[in-house]
């Protein structure tokens, strides 16, 4: 966070830079005007300071360490800056910059409000495309949970018929096996109620033999 802080200020401090040049060029006084370049050549030293020590600190070299002489540069940085407007500021007084490039400050000013404004628009545009992105990826994976929800329903279906269906058969085959065993014994019944029939209707046959 300290790195992209750092180096929005640095951005910001060349557009200033590019005006204090111009307002320095157009100054009659030598004084102010020397006193103008002296800050300008103070900012570019200090935002070079500040260049080093942003590649140093995003390449993770040094820790706390790096972080105060982040915050200490940024720091240099913004009291030569408020230096920089005051003297910029007091070389307008002695220069024809404000007049000559009124109307094309106007003009510029207008493009640069164009411009943020079409930076804007294409900031939400890209905020649009991510967030219907976002959305295409959650309504996707709700889709694919709920399709594996359905498969794990219908797997547990499945099982549930299978176990059905063999337990059904298994009570076939027990079925089957009672009905063998019932027909087994009404047979054997059949067979001793014949015999039993067969010694009541002869009952005397024996002794007859015997006699004999």
């Amino acid at each position: 966070m300290l790195i992209r802080i750092a180096q929005e200020m640095m951005d910001k401090c060349v557009s200033a830079l590019n005006y204090a040049k111009e307002i320095s060029e157009t100054c009659t006084d030598k004084r102010l005007k020397l006193q103008l370049q002296n800050t300008i050549e103070r900012i570019k030293t200090i935002g070079q300071q500040l260049k080093v020590v942003i590649a140093v600190k995003s390449g993770g070299r040094f820790g706390m360490d790096g972080d105060k002489q982040l915050v200490t540069c940024a720091s240099n940085l913004v009291e030569a800056v408020k230096s920089l407007l005051n003297d910029s500021e007091a070389a307008c007084l002695r220069s024809n910059y404000l007049q000559s490039n009124g109307k094309e400050g106007k003009g510029k000013g207008k493009e640069k409000e164009n411009e943020n404004e079409n930076e804007n628009e294409n900031e939400k545009e890209k905020e649009n495309v991510i967030e219907k992105g976002n959305e295409k990826e959650n309504n996707n994976e709700r889709e694919n949970e709920k399709e594996n929800n359905n498969d794990k329903e219908n797997e547990k279906e499945n099982m549930k018929k299978e176990k059905e269906e063999e337990y059904e058969k298994i009570e076939q085959e027990k079925a089957a096996r009672e009905e063998q065993i019932r027909k087994a014994i009404e047979l054997q019944k059949r067979a001793i109620n014949q015999d039993q029939d067969q010694v009541q209707v002869h009952p005397n046959n024996d002794n007859d033999m015997i006699n004999e």
